[in-house]
């Protein structure tokens, strides 16, 4: 049945106001023939019980996230019944007789399709709540002149007068005409969607009054002002959609020329505050993408890392491409082309983009990723180790991508130039500013990293890495590596999988081998890897008089398997992050001889599921290993309380877990979605 007047009052977290404009309602309707609905967008302050608890003759319609103001006036007006539909913010409160006063002059203008009257913000102080065309130069001289000019005639104007939209805080519209043309527009989230609606009421040949005589109190912000920051980013995405609509050409670009000034602006010369550098990068963002891509459910990442072979970096890489849900994520890899990494990355059918990072300093690996940034658009940076950090950083400086760097050890603080870890220091500050979050893999790293102030302390996370222990390693490896290597079953085999660099101190390992090989004569070393001092390593073994007994595999793409052949893993490195192959070697059932430093420390007990010795002591090393070759009992010990206590420290699910929440709030604090 039909009714006079619907009133609709769409709520987010607008409990006290919205019990105010209520109540200013139900004086209004007594012995009217008025129908009043909420639709409440999933507020989570009590609004909606507070409805259905105080105003039982206020129908209730509860949503179950929030879909925007103009979706949920939609949804009103399917449930709404009267002949004239009123639009009401929560904020406002209705002054005796202002609704009669507007629907008298809807009955009798046959012609008119939306009224609003005049929005009090004070006793004798009004809102500019009406205007003319939009465009850029009007918006602007409007926001700058005419608002004060308004304001102050607007306290003697009781004329009502023609306009071209009236404010949405309180409209009301024929149905009629809300009919032919076709409601709230539902691709505006929060503003504008009222002065679109009224375009295409005047399209439909209706006029839009602004009629003084009826007067409304309106505070203001309501829902936007529990966050601003949103709220701000809302009013540019919905003024760029409608300037798309409505504008001219000319309006749009000096629209999208003026933010891209106000995004550097806050980005560049308000660097100090935190909530004006999030807006002007958001604001980037939202130029960059447009307003469809910038409401999309999947958050593109680009994981970068320099070279592609499958070190510890590499590994988290490939992980975080392989393991991060689907739907929610879209993740391509960058690196150098060729090598094990990008073979993996193919085989599982994950995007590789082939870009090379070289350390010698060059501005062409920057133009390419800025470049390839931009045009995907990639929404979230995520940067692995110092090469990439630099040319990830410095490509996505400007984006609008949020960024993301894990320092996979902190490798400059070991360098023996001073001149050189200071400056490294100096340049990761600088760095760390534009960047989202800085990550560390281990507790040390965390601790390290705050204690010398390398990035700012909110920014710096704890994500340890994973391992995927429900893979099984490839079947028969050792037997195989056994027959390759002509082993006998009584030969023992002490073996690493390192990358050959000076951080996994191998020439320590090749140093103790004549003691370990004097003690037991049948021991072959394996060292699985590459990198650039093999020919180094190969040298000192033969000038060792070991060169028969070490075992160089290079890299290979079975690492992981052959560690079940080896009787003792040793690991002699100088400085670590979190190293995967411990978790990779108690899995396999190895004994593990390790050096007593950070990251590794956090892993191996001394005497409990491993040794520890001191870095760079090759004496220490070389009884460590011929202690446990003596004792076959402790081998087997150590093994199994590695395989017992070691996996907790590499767990994948949790890695995953927390990566991809950090890209979630990251891609949230920009793009500012709901």
């Amino acid at each position: 049945m039909a009714v006079e007047l619907s009133v609709i009052v769409v709520s987010h977290n607008s409990r006290d106001c919205l019990s105010d404009c209520l109540s200013s309602l139900e004086r209004e309707r007594a012995g009217r023939e008025w129908d009043i609905l909420v639709v409440d967008n999933a507020s989570d302050d009590g609004s909606a019980d507070m409805v259905a608890g105080s105003f039982p003759n206020v129908r209730l319609v509860r949503n179950t996230r929030n879909t925007g103001f103009a979706a949920a006036n939609n949804l009103g007006i399917q449930k709404s019944r009267g002949r004239h539909v009123l639009f009401l913010n929560p904020d406002t409160r209705v002054l005796p007789g202002a609704l009669d006063v507007l629907v008298r002059a809807m009955e009798a203008r046959p012609d008119i399709g939306a009224a609003g009257p005049a929005l009090l913000a004070g006793p004798r102080s009004f809102q500019v709540s009406f205007g003319g065309r939009v465009h850029f130069f009007k918006e602007l001289v409007q926001k700058t002149v005419l608002n004060a000019v308004w304001k102050v005639r607007l306290k003697s104007t009781r004329r009502p007068r023609s306009v071209a939209w009236a404010s949405g805080a309180c409209l009301i519209v024929r149905r009629e005409a809300l009919e032919k043309s076709g409601g709230f527009d539902e691709g505006f989230f929060l503003y504008f969607e009222d002065i679109d609606l009224c375009y295409r009421i005047r399209q439909a040949n209706y006029k839009v009054l602004f009629f003084p005589p009826a007067r409304v109190f309106h505070s203001g912000g309501a829902s936007a002002s529990a966050v601003p920051l949103r709220s701000r980013l809302e009013y540019r995405r919905s003024q760029l959609r409608f300037y798309g609509r409505h504008a001219s050409r000319l309006s749009q670009r000096l629209l999208r020329a003026y933010l891209g000034f106000e995004a550097r602006a806050a980005a560049i010369f308000r660097r100090r505050d935190s909530r004006a550098k999030t807006f002007g990068r958001a604001l980037l963002r939202l130029l960059r993408t447009g307003e469809s891509e910038g409401r999309r459910n999947i958050i593109r990442v680009l994981e970068v890392i320099d070279k592609p072979f499958l070190g510890g970096g590499q590994r988290t890489v490939l992980l975080l491409a392989a393991g991060l849900d689907k739907r929610k994520f879209q993740v391509s890899v960058c690196s150098a082309a060729g090598g094990p990494l990008v073979r993996e990355l193919e085989r599982r059918g994950i995007e590789h983009v082939a870009l090379p990072l070289e350390k010698r300093l060059s501005l062409r690996p920057v133009r390419a990723m800025r470049r390839l940034i931009r045009e995907r658009p990639f929404d979230i940076v995520h940067t692995h180790g110092g090469v990439a950090g630099f040319y990830g950083r410095m490509a996505a400086r400007g984006t609008g991508a949020g960024v993301v760097h894990t320092l996979h050890g902190i490798h400059y603080l070991h360098y023996g130039n001073v001149f050189l870890r200071r400056l490294f220091m100096i340049l990761e500050r600088w760095m760390s500013r534009s960047t989202d979050a800085v990550v560390c893999v281990s507790q040390a790293d965390l601790d390290k990293a705050a204690a010398l102030r390398l990035a700012p302390a909110g920014t710096l996370r704890l994500i340890k890495n994973g391992i995927d222990f429900q893979s099984a390693p490839p079947a028969g490896t050792p037997g195989r590596l056994a027959k390759e290597l002509g082993l006998g079953r009584t030969d023992f085999v002490v073996g690493t999988v390192a990358r050959l660099h000076r951080q996994k101190g191998l020439i320590h390992l090749l140093r103790a081998v004549p003691g370990i090989v004097k003690a037991h004569p049948r021991t072959r070393v394996v060292i699985a890897g590459g990198g650039p001092l093999r020919r180094e390593l190969e040298a000192e073994a033969r000038r060792l008089g070991v060169g028969d007994a070490v075992i160089f595999l290079g890299e290979r793409a079975d690492a992981t398997g052959i560690l079940g052949r080896f009787d003792v893993f040793a690991l002699p490195s100088l400085w670590e992050g979190l190293p995967y192959v411990l978790g990779e070697a108690a899995r396999a059932g190895c004994p593990i001889v390790a050096t007593d430093i950070e990251g590794t420390r956090e892993v191996i007990r001394d005497g409990e599921n491993g040794l520890l010795v001191p870095p760079a002591d090759s004496a220490a090393l070389e009884r460590a290993v011929n202690g446990l070759l003596d004792d076959p009992a402790r081998r087997r010990r150590l093994a199994a309380a590695a395989r017992k206590s070691v996996p907790a420290h590499f767990d994948l699910d949790r890695m995953l877990e927390l990566t991809g929440t950090l890209y979630q709030e990251i891609e949230t604090a920009y793009n500012l979605q709901r």
